[in-house]
């Protein structure tokens, strides 16, 4: 199948069919309407400035802290940091994961409920 080629819905549908993801055209979304996620990794209170920058801004973004977890006191730190940078802009901060934090800016909500097979 050549790259580009929008493909059939009968294709899409046949059960087992391999998709790749790349060779789909996406609908370009409005301006207006756009949602950047960003990823940023956390080595100190340095990074603060850049992850608020970008956050006030409007994006979303996921914070590895991985470099830090070793010391509680730093994360704890950090954590309360962006839990007021959240805070200021009618945001929201969740731990997703023993490093992983999400900060979503004003009208996104991150439900705490993990999704999980039943």
């Amino acid at each position: 199948m050549g790259k580009g080629r929008k493909r059939s819905d009968s294709e899409l549908l046949e059960p087992n069919l391999f998709i790749d993801l790349g060779s789909l055209e996406a609908e370009p979304a409005d301006a207006d309407e756009r949602l950047r996620v960003r990823v940023a990794e956390l080595t100190g209170s340095e990074d603060i400035p850049m992850v608020s920058e970008h956050f006030y801004k409007g994006d979303m973004i996921v914070i590895d802290y991985a470099p830090l977890s070793d010391s509680e006191d730093e994360v704890a730190r950090l954590s309360a940091e962006l839990r007021g940078v959240a805070k200021d802009c009618g945001g929201d901060l969740v731990s997703v994961g023993r490093t992983i934090l999400v900060l979503a800016p004003a009208g996104v909500r991150i439900d705490r409920r993990r999704l999980r097979r039943e």
